[in-house]
């Protein structure tokens, strides 16, 4: 679904822009709700991937949305998978809308 190589990318990303409203841990902050954990899987589960990742490009960061390269916004949803134990494989996650659709967000 991601490689653990892109899941790094998206993890200093995330330091840089996403961790000061979704806090370091991803459990949410004052501004931010998590990005880990049961209600977050609950909340995504009947969607898709793409779904998740539309949402990103088009509303993150709050300051300045759809600032990131789609491929950024890819790394930093690889990331989120990763911290949500959903496992790494050989490719990285694909970063075109129509691609990350076909894939559904079910729990590992």
């Amino acid at each position: 679904m991601y490689s653990a190589e892109q899941a790094d990318r998206g993890e200093r990303l995330y330091a840089r822009g996403c961790s000061r409203c979704h806090g370091a841990t991803l459990m949410g902050a004052e501004t931010g709700s998590a990005l880990v954990g049961r209600e977050f899987l609950t909340r995504w589960e009947p969607k898709s991937v793409g779904a998740l990742f539309d949402v990103m490009r088009k509303t993150m960061p709050d300051d300045a949305p759809g600032s990131l390269a789609e491929k950024q916004y890819a790394d930093v949803l690889a990331y989120l998978l990763k911290e949500n134990d959903f496992p790494a494989g050989k490719e990285d996650l694909p970063f075109g809308l129509e691609a990350l659709d076909a894939i559904s967000f079910t729990r590992p």
